[in-house]
C-alpha cells in the first residue's frame, strides 16, 4: 500500500492490536508455509512516533515455498510486487482491506538480510531508550525539513515569491516546538548534534558535486571580485559590531559568516568548525532569522 503524504503521529499502543490482528488473518492463509511474523518497522518500538503505518515480515524458510505462499496471499486479497529491488525481500500490496490498519507486507527467506537488519534495529531501539529519544528526534527534524522545504512553493502560490527560504522556516518552526514543548529540547540536540556530525560534511560534499565547472569558472570568476569584498565586508561590520556590543567572537563570526554566504546553512557549518557553544548558534540564527525577515519584506519596495 503505498502513500500520497507523509503523517507521523506519537506512540500509539493500538498498534501492538493492529499488528496481531494482520498477522491472524495471515497465519489464518499461510501458516503452514511459514516459520513466523514479525512486526517491524518504528510503530513496532515503544515510545517511537512513526507513520501509522504497519510494517510486518513474513519468514518463510527458503524460496521453495515462495510460489504457494503468493498463490495463498492472493487469494485473501495482496498482490505480488516482487523485490521492488531490495534481495531477498518480495513486497506486496492490496487494496481493499478496511478492516485491518494500513500496513506495508513482505515475505523473507529466513537468511535474508534484509529481515536481519529490520529485526536487529527493532531489537536496538526496545533495549535502548534514549537511542529511541534520538532516532525520534531525528525523524521529526527531517520532517521538518521537509515540509521547510515544500513551504517555499506555498509562499510563491501566495504571494508570487519566497518570503522566508526553507532553512529558515525549519529553524523556526524547531524553535517553536522547543519552546512550547521543554521535554523533547533535550532529544532535539542529542539527536541533531549526531545527524550533523555524521551527514553534515557528506551534505556539503554532494552539494559539490552538483556544480558545474563551467558555471562556476564562467560566472563565478567574473564574480569573484564582488564576492570576496561581500565575505571581507561582512566579517567586519559583524566583528566590529560584535564587540560594540559585547558579543563573543565566534557569535560575530556565525553572523559575518550567515549574513555573506547562505545564512543558517553557514551558520551550522562554521559552529562546527569553530566549536561554537549553543547560546552563540541561537543568538546568530534570531540574528539572521531577523535580518532575512527584514529583507523579505523590504527589498521589493525598495527595487521598485
Amino acid at each position: 500500500m503505498r502513500t500520497k503524504k507523509v503523517v507521523v503521529l506519537p506512540y500509539d499502543r493500538t498498534w501492538k492490536f493492529a499488528f496481531e490482528e494482520i498477522k491472524r488473518e495471515i497465519e489464518g492463509a499461510i501458516g503452514d508455509l511459514i516459520i513466523g511474523i514479525e512486526h517491524v518497522g518504528s510503530t513496532s518500538v515503544e515510545g517511537l512516533s512513526a507513520k501509522p503505518i504497519i510494517d510486518i515480515d513474513v519468514i518463510i524458510k527458503d524460496y521453495s515455498t515462495i510460489d504457494a505462499v503468493v498463490s495463498k496471499l492472493e487469494a485473501i486479497g495482496y498482490i505480488h510486487e516482487g523485490n521492488l529491488g531490495i534481495k531477498d525481500r518480495e513486497a506486496f500490496k492490496y487494496t481493499d482491506k478496511p478492516h485491518l490498519q494500513q500496513h506495508h507486507l513482505y515475505v523473507c527467506p529466513q537468511q535474508s538480510e534484509e529481515l536481519y537488519r529490520h529485526t536487529t534495529f527493532r531489537d536496538f531501539l526496545r533495549s535502548n531508550p534514549e537511542a529511541v529519544k534520538k532516532y525520534g528526534a531525528i525523524c521529526l527534524c527531517l520532517l521538518i525539513g521537509f515540509l521547510a522545504t515544500q513551504s517555499t512553493d506555498l509562499q510563491k502560490a501566495l504571494f508570487h515569491r519566497t518570503v522566508m527560504g526553507g532553512p529558515m522556516v525549519a529553524l523556526l518552526v524547531s524553535m517553536i516546538i522547543c519552546n512550547i514543548m521543554p521535554s523533547v529540547d533535550k532529544e532535539f540536540k542529542e539527536g541533531t548534534t549526531y545527524a550533523s556530525k555524521q551527514f553534515l560534511n557528506w551534505g556539503i560534499i554532494l552539494t559539490g558535486g552538483t556544480l558545474s565547472f563551467a558555471s562556476i569558472l564562467g560566472t563565478g570568476v567574473k564574480a569573484l571580485p564582488l564576492i570576496i569584498f561581500n565575505i571581507c565586508l561582512s566579517f567586519a561590520v559583524a566583528i566590529f559590531a560584535g564587540k560594540k556590543l559585547g558579543v563573543t567572537k565566534n557569535t560575530s563570526v556565525l553572523v559575518g559568516g550567515g549574513t555573506c554566504i547562505c545564512g543558517g546553512t553557514a551558520i551550522g557549518t562554521l559552529s562546527r568548525i569553530i566549536k561554537a557553544k549553543d547560546a552563540e548558534i541561537a543568538f546568530a540564527m534570531a540574528a539572521i532569522f531577523l535580518f532575512d525577515t527584514i529583507a523579505a519584506f523590504s527589498y521589493p519596495y525598495i527595487g521598485t
